[in-house]
């Protein structure tokens, strides 16, 4: 698989932006409107625009549901990257001020309206105005904030890398078997199962 990661760096006054006391979250990006619309929910029924839930689905999230006014107006946070033992996805990092612009900012200008990449935020606790009660930080700024592409290259076909070795010119056919443990790559290139029936005509 090949990787590119797109960044927006907003600490311009320094190339070492990053110190040691720098935090980083990675998650998946949701607007706090289909949060709130996907709270109570028990398992990953449609609850958003898209038809992701907050809580079970956020990788399905869509850039486009992320750009409509009424969830750009409502600000963003991040979601965990894997779920909890419960099977549920939580919060891991609140996005205000300046942070949430910065959000804005990344998916309008990756162009993305499918389901958006995992994202990536860098920030120090200079950043961070407020801990709720579940120990979840609020940042006004961010260091950085990154999505990463993946693309993923589809298997070659044999068949068609050696055609010589598996087109032989003899002829070829499929059965129709009654039991899982008729079919046999050797015997009879696999088959059916018993209830499938194909004819001349299909």
């Amino acid at each position: 698989m090949m990787f590119s990661k797109i960044s927006i760096l907003l600490s311009l006054a320094s190339s070492t932006a990053v110190t040691v006391d720098a935090a980083k979250v990675s998650g998946w990006l949701y607007d706090n409107l289909c949060i709130n619309n996907c709270e109570g929910t028990s398992g990953p029924t449609s609850c958003t625009p898209d038809g992701s839930n907050a809580f079970y689905t956020p990788s399905v999230h869509t850039g486009e549901c992320l750009l409509f006014d009424f969830c750009v107006v409502s600000g963003h946070s991040i979601m965990s990257e894997f779920p909890g033992e419960d099977g549920r996805h939580s919060i891991v990092l609140k996005l205000v001020d300046a942070a949430n612009t910065t959000a804005y900012e990344l998916v309008k200008n990756s162009g993305i309206t499918t389901a958006f990449p995992k994202v990536e935020a860098v920030f120090e606790d200079s950043q961070v105005v407020s801990t709720d009660a579940d120990g979840v930080p609020s940042v006004s700024t961010l260091t950085s904030l990154s999505y990463e592409l993946v693309t993923v290259v589809p298997p070659k076909d044999p068949w068609a890398e050696n055609p010589d070795k598996y087109y032989s010119g003899a002829p070829t056919t499929q059965a129709v078997c009654n039991k899982p443990s008729d079919g046999s790559i050797n015997g009879n290139n696999m088959c059916f199962r018993s209830d499938v029936e194909v004819s001349t005509e299909d």
